[in-house]
C-alpha cells in the first residue's frame, strides 16, 4: 500500500499466485492487475499509462525500457494486462517487478510492493 492524497492504491493479480514463476523467455501468460482505492472501490484507469517495470535481482538496469506499457483491457473496471515479450525475462534467475502509474492530469504513482519474479531456464 502507499499513500498519495490520502488515498492509497492497492492491486491485486488475477490468476497468479506469488512469486508469478516464469521460464526464460517466454511470452506467456500475461499477468492482469486490478487497481483499487483503500476502500476497495476500483480506479477507472481511463486516459491513464501503466508501467510495469522489471529488472533483475540485485541490479538496476530495466530488462525491458521500451517495452514496459501495460495495456488497459478494461480500463473502467482498473483493469491493466501486461504482456511479457522475450527480453522482459531473458535467462533465468529472480526478477522483481513494480508498477507505476501515471494518470491524465499528469501525476505520476508508483507502488512500493515489489513483485517477485521467478524464472527457470529454457531446456
Amino acid at each position: 500500500l502507499i499513500s498519495v492524497d490520502t488515498k492509497t492504491i492497492t492491486f491485486a493479480i488475477q490468476s497468479q499466485v506469488l512469486p508469478i514463476r516464469m521460464v526464460a523467455t517466454d511470452s506467456r501468460p500475461p499477468v492482469s492487475f486490478t487497481f483499487k482505492d483503500e476502500d476497495g472501490s476500483v480506479i477507472n484507469l481511463t486516459g491513464a499509462t501503466v508501467r510495469f517495470k522489471v529488472r533483475k535481482k540485485g541490479t538496476t538496469t530495466l530488462t525491458n525500457p521500451s517495452t514496459n506499457i501495460a495495456d488497459l483491457d478494461n480500463p473502467t473496471s482498473g483493469v491493466a494486462v501486461y504482456r511479457w515479450t522475450a527480453i522482459d525475462l531473458p535467462s533465468s534467475g529472480d526478477y522483481e517487478a513494480q508498477l507505476s502509474v501515471l494518470f491524465p492530469d499528469g501525476r505520476t504513482q508508483t507502488l512500493s510492493t515489489v513483485i517477485t519474479i521467478a524464472v527457470t531456464p529454457m531446456f
